[in-house]
């Protein structure tokens, strides 16, 4: 599976398991596999949950929150294809613009730019319960200031895991 690298080892009984999984969930029910094999007698479970990231990244035109179709069909259509693989994941959809106009129209322009987004990945089949829209002020945090102004112009996602335990 795409969000589980694991492997083992069995010696005299005793299973080491390691790896990488992105749900907590997911760490328990591989103990639980192991624990159904015949001669397994104790696991050492050492999987570490790590969280997903989401490289991609949209720009925009100074002032403008209006998304390129190229963009819809190269770096939305993914992320769409993401959470429907991960249906227990919600996404948070930041809007960021430069430090040029005023911070009132900043804000506004900011979060329409992850509202466009927001709106795509409804009309795709995506469940609004599970998508926020945020509009930020300032340059995305991993922006340097002094680097090209459009950097700052940006809508990035920020996955967000449930709490496995509250449900």
């Amino acid at each position: 599976m795409d969000s589980i690298t694991i492997s083992a080892e069995y010696q005299g009984g005793k299973v080491t398991v390691t790896g990488e999984v992105i749900f907590k969930s997911d760490a328990q029910k591989i103990t639980q596999a192991f624990e159904q094999i015949p001669g397994v007698k104790s696991i050492a479970n050492r999987i570490q949950v790590k969280p997903l990231t989401i490289a991609t990244r949209l720009y925009f035109v100074k002032g403008s929150a209006k998304i390129r179709p190229v963009d819809v069909s190269i770096k939305i259509a993914p992320i769409n294809s993401l959470m429907m693989r991960y249906p227990q994941m919600h996404l948070r959809i930041v809007g960021y613009i430069d430090n040029i106009k005023d911070s009132g129209e900043k804000q506004q322009l900011a979060k329409q730019r992850a509202l466009g987004v927001k709106k795509i990945l409804e009309t795709q089949g995506i469940d609004p319960k599970r998508l926020q829209a945020v509009g930020k002020t300032h340059s995305p945090l991993d922006v340097d200031s002094s680097g090209p102004v459009w950097l700052r112009r940006a809508v990035v996602f920020y996955p967000i895991i449930p709490d496995e335990n509250k449900q």
